[in-house]
């Protein structure tokens, strides 16, 4: 424990004083002792503001405070007031002699005790949820350690836009308004002005929605009517409720994302109601739509129906389109599909014909409903097989007479189920392998053509065939000179020497020409190119 102490400027003697048979009748009075009476100070923290008060008793007022040696770094004592002061800036745990002078003056001192400890380290944690658009967001920043109070701030960064922060609290607050990912740094400082940092990064998804349009398709006294209703955002499965719907709309969800509408209309006009989509939040939207109720035409050109009957091969990973067809009935058709798999989309509405897009993420065998509805004779559905094949890296081409080996990677975006090699054109000199997830192909070709395979791949428990192939192309023939003998050339002729130099096979779309030994005889210059198989010797 530090000690300050010092001998005390004067030594008080106590002397006791007695008025007797004072004219105003009045009681004996006697002097108190000068002293302190503080009998230690509160503790204080290292960077935190610290405040004490010396009193004064007895002797004669006015009092001057003192302090014998130094107060700790950073503090300071007011002498008329005894106030003690500062923010300490180093720790401390000893005693202080103060000292205390009245009026007379008379000095008395005191020993008092303070400790000045260091603060607790500073932490930062964080609860930060995603958000959604357009429901009320919660989260929260929270010190520990450190010294009380506490502030807030962002170093880096801003917050999605909608929220805010409470720099006294830590809470951040708000109805985001803009979906998106944010990162930001956050920062709180205590009292003591220690800092501490951490990085977090808020998600705001897009809120709940009814996506489907406002228009609903017309619909015929008599006849079916078909329409759906989409949600989007938000947390699915949804929930959908009508209010103000007519009596011969009936409903029913369908999956986790969409309300099939069907129904039989018997009076013509409007049916307008609201669709409410509640999503697994609790959060809800609403749409106001509608559909016309018409008096169907008489004029009849035959029943509907789905011409298209089969749908092209996809590729896992890869950009796929088709389009699907109907005939009869009165067009325009409405569109919907089910059973998509993921990655596909089917262009609903009114149009014809309807459009299947995207890129399907995973190899499979589906099995896709899809309908048409003309508006006034019925819906129709028509299903189909939706082959999704794995995806294979393209092979390379290889040659005759040279040593092939190539691997080939399977992907099927899913869980893999199997493949096998069924047929292999072995007259080519390659063979054919597969393991899980590779296609392997190997070999040194005898002849050139097509090499073709077919795989056996099993997709959820349906098997489908798939060819794939290279090129094999002849070996180049043998590089050589066609050019065997040069010209005799005369010394100091007076004609200029010409020779060309020529060369036949190999490969590429040219030759690079060098003289590998000897020398050329004087005047004479060579080696340029002339054609892409030739070469020139020229001089004189």
């Amino acid at each position: 424990m530090d000690r300050i102490r010092l001998t005390a400027l004067a030594i008080l003697t106590l002397f006791t004083f007695a008025a007797c048979g004072s004219s105003d009748g009045g009681t004996d009075r006697k002097l108190t002792r000068l002293g302190i009476t503080n009998t230690s100070l509160p503790t204080g923290t290292i960077g935190v503001a610290y405040m004490a008060q010396l009193s004064g008793i007895g002797g004669t007022s006015p009092y001057t405070f003192g302090v014998v040696g130094a107060l700790p770094s950073g503090l300071t004592l007011d002498m008329a007031t005894g106030v003690i002061s500062g923010t300490p800036t180093a720790a401390f745990n000893g005693d202080i002699e103060f000292t205390i002078t009245d009026a007379n003056p008379y000095t008395v001192s005191t020993l008092l005790s303070l400790q000045l400890t260091t603060p607790p380290a500073l932490n930062l944690t964080s609860n930060l949820s995603a958000g959604f658009t357009g429901t009320p967001y919660s989260g929260s920043l929270q010190g520990v350690g450190g010294v009380v109070p506490y502030s807030y701030f962002i170093s880096t960064g801003q917050l999605p836009a909608g929220l805010t922060l409470d720099t006294s609290s830590g809470a951040i607050a708000g109805t985001p308004a803009i979906a998106g990912a944010s990162a930001l740094t956050f920062g709180v400082m205590d009292a003591a002005g220690q800092q501490e940092l951490t990085t977090a990064t808020i998600e705001i998804h897009m809120g709940v929605t009814v996506a489907s349009p406002t228009s609903l398709p017309a619909a015929f006294i008599g006849a079916d009517w078909y329409s759906r209703i989409d949600a989007s955002g938000g947390l699915p499965p949804y929930q959908f409720t009508l209010t103000g719907a007519p009596a011969w709309i009936q409903s029913a969800t369908i999956g986790d994302g969409w309300l099939e509408l069907t129904g039989v209309p018997a009076n013509a006009g409007t049916a307008s109601f609201v669709v409410e989509v509640t999503d697994s939040n609790g959060t809800t939207a609403q749409s106001q739509v509608s559909t016309q109720v018409q008096v169907p035409a008489t004029a009849v050109q035959g029943d509907s129906q789905v011409v298209t009957t089969s749908l092209p091969r996809a590729v896992a990973g890869e950009y796929f389109q088709a389009d699907v067809n109907a005939t009869g009935g009165f067009a325009p058709y409405y569109w919907s599909a089910m059973g998509l798999p993921e990655g596909m989309y089917f262009d609903a509405g009114v149009t014809s014909p309807g459009v299947l897009r995207g890129r399907p993420r995973a190899a499979g065998v589906y099995t896709l409903s899809l309908s048409a509805d003309d508006g006034v004779h019925n819906c129709i559905r028509s299903s189909f097989e939706f082959v999704v094949e794995p995806s294979l890296s393209a092979l390379p081409e290889a040659t005759t007479g040279t040593d092939y080996s190539t691997q080939s990677d399977v992907i099927f975006g899913g869980t893999y189920a199997g493949i096998q090699v069924t047929s292999s054109p072995s007259s080519l000199g390659l063979t054919c392998g597969a393991t899980p997830t590779t296609l392997q192909l190997y070999g040194t070709p005898t002849a050139a053509g097509r090499a073709v395979f077919a795989l056996s791949i099993s997709l959820g428990g349906n098997d489908i065939t798939k060819l794939v192939g290279t090129n094999v192309r002849a070996a180049p023939a043998s590089l050589q000179f066609i050019t065997t003998q040069l010209p005799t050339a005369v010394a100091g002729s007076a004609y200029d020497y010409a020779a060309l130099i020529q060369a036949e096979g190999g490969s590429g779309t040219g030759y690079q020409w060098s003289l590998v030994s000897g020398t050329l005889p004087p005047g004479i210059n060579g080696l340029p190119a002339f054609g892409p198989e030739a070469a020139m010797l020229t001089g004189t």
